[in-house]
């Protein structure tokens, strides 16, 4: 397991380190799947997001950068969901594993990425 992966950051000044939202695996274990990471950047390099998924191919405009580690797509014991939501104005995706979904302004919730460890 990773210790101290921080799983969405960005380079924007605007991004504030919050800690540490969990742990993911740096190598497969039995019923995990892999947790792709997708970068964009507009092209005036005003906007990049980072895009987390465990469904690889193609994600319009955005660019695989490889496989971060592994994750569960279901709740297994121990594992907390790690939601996602996005920012369409942004071009932003947050995570968290905050359960309360009013509490982001202007993000829409687009549900469950992954299962990580606490």
């Amino acid at each position: 397991m990773l210790k101290g992966r921080v799983l969405s950051i960005g380079w924007i000044s605007n991004y504030i380190a919050e800690g540490i939202a969990g742990h993911i695996y740096a190598s497969q274990v039995e019923g995990s799947s892999p947790l792709f990471r997708y970068h964009y950047l507009d092209s005036k390099n005003e906007r990049e997001d980072h895009f987390y998924t465990t469904v690889g191919g193609s994600h319009e405009n955005y660019v695989l950068e490889g496989v971060q580690g592994y994750v569960f797509e279901s709740q297994v014991a121990g594992s907390v969901a790690f939601y996602r939501y996005y920012n369409a104005r942004t071009t932003d995706h947050f995570y968290t594993t905050n359960p309360d979904h009013e509490i982001l302004n202007e993000y829409e919730y687009e549900g469950v990425a992954a299962y990580i460890l606490p």
